[in-house]
């Protein structure tokens, strides 16, 4: 049995889990100068299904954790394709392209840049709670900083990122992209010693994904709805394109986001 009252390990920023959200998260604040460890129950490499391809606003929030997908470890995807009942609707991205990697790939990469920059990676350690001034480990009792007592996102000074903070569809997630992006913003608020602008951060990085995730996710509930989208698609081909920018954060114009959202509406019923 571990007891809460021996030894205690002390640092800033205490994450449980060791996936790409995690990961990403300790890289960010690691680099905000505060002191970071990461816990995992899993031994390496950590593996899960889906969530292989980061699109360009994820490349880019990747390259701002000073994370460089190598091209032998990935390949390009310029664009989405959307086949059904022989309807088909494509759609390039503005830009770099995203990648398509491995998802252990992905994960060797993150780790590598974890440990250069200095976070302690506690691998095959499990989380057993929360205890007053820490987290209770397998390994031993860490205590987290009086001097990093913050407002959190839920309470006390826990925040929450990747899929433990929610999302539309369990089975679909929230993607990578929008979870590297909330690493940079929850860093810069362990930084500032203010949580609520994480709280704003993701609110705001979620928007556009959580609506496309639950357009898509009506167009698979609703045959109607799927023909009459496709249909819409390729009537105006420019659309989906319009679309897809507005997901990915590169169509800034908030007139032309809503201008397209209505035109999707409108063909929706005449398409």
């Amino acid at each position: 049995m571990v007891s809460a009252e021996g030894p205690r390990r002390t640092t800033d920023v205490f994450i449980v889990g060791g996936g790409p959200a995690g990961l990403a998260a300790s890289i960010a604040a690691r680099e905000q100068g505060l002191d970071v460890m990461v816990a995992d129950g899993a031994p390496l490499p950590i593996d899960k299904a889906g969530g292989e391809g980061v699109t360009p606003n994820g490349v880019a929030a990747l390259r701002s954790l000073g994370v460089e997908i190598r091209r032998h470890d990935a390949v390009p995807f310029r664009g989405i394709r959307f086949i059904v009942s022989g309807l088909h609707a494509d759609a390039a991205f503005v830009g770099e392209p995203g990648w398509g990697i491995r998802r252990t790939t992905l994960h060797h990469v993150l780790v590598e840049r974890a440990a250069a920059v200095g976070v302690r990676l506690q691998w095959q350690t499990r989380v057993l709670g929360l205890i007053p001034g820490g987290a209770l480990t397998d390994a031993g009792p860490v205590a987290i900083s009086a001097s990093r007592r913050l407002p959190a996102v839920t309470r006390g000074r826990v925040a929450l990122i990747g899929e433990a903070s929610g999302s539309v569809d369990a089975t679909t997630g929230k993607g990578l992209s929008p979870i590297f992006r909330h690493a940079l913003a929850l860093a810069d608020a362990l930084s500032s010693g203010d949580l609520r602008s994480y709280e704003a951060s993701h609110r705001r990085i979620l928007r556009a994904p959580a609506f496309m995730a639950r357009l898509l996710l009506a167009m698979d509930r609703s045959p109607w709805l799927r023909r009459r989208a496709l249909r819409a698609f390729t009537v105006e081909p420019g659309l989906f394109s319009r679309l897809l920018a507005l997901h990915v954060g590169a169509f800034t114009p908030p007139r032309r986001a809503v201008r397209s959202l209505c035109t999707l509406g409108w063909r929706l019923f005449t398409a």
